[in-house]
């Protein structure tokens, strides 16, 4: 069965522009059926490069889907640190705010002083992280990212 590769650099295309584009492919294909091989292939081709990426369509290997597979785990993973970094800081912020009004010089300060000082803080999985947490969670991910292209260029 013929099928198109995902983009060797699927970085340089974002998410959504990827389902958009292999989603057309695979209604070309199916459209396709009847025509011949060579017709199917510069289909593929063509919509490949029109979003400016230098592939190719062919049979899918182990390797090519091992990559895929790598991939995905990386961005799974990206996702769950990113989270876990929310709910981490959310926690601390609750702790130190927790701490400030039970301190009796702040007391007399009054509740708005500590809720002012350690402000609640957004603990789902989308919050905006301070730069030094969303940098250093962005770098594992692309260090993961590199691991796979590594691991897929040497036919690990």
């Amino acid at each position: 069965m013929l099928i198109c590769f995902k983009p060797s650099f699927p970085e340089l295309v974002n998410r959504p522009e990827r389902q958009r584009l292999f989603m057309e492919i695979s209604l070309s294909m199916r459209q396709s059926v009847d025509s011949s091989m060579e017709e199917i292939m510069k289909k593929c081709l063509s919509l490949i490069l029109s979003v400016g990426l230098f592939s190719a369509c062919g049979v899918a290997t182990a390797k090519n889907i091992k990559y895929e597979q790598c991939l995905a785990g990386a961005e799974k993973r990206y996702s769950e640190n990113w989270a876990a970094e929310c709910r981490f800081l959310s926690s601390e912020m609750d702790k130190k705010r927790m701490k400030c009004r039970s301190e009796p010089a702040n007391v007399i300060k009054g509740f708005e002083f500590c809720t002012s000082r350690y402000p609640s803080t957004d603990s789902s999985p989308k919050c905006a992280l301070p730069h030094t947490q969303a940098t250093r969670v962005n770098e594992k991910k692309a260090d993961a990212k590199r691991v796979c292209l590594e691991e897929a260029k040497a036919g690990l």
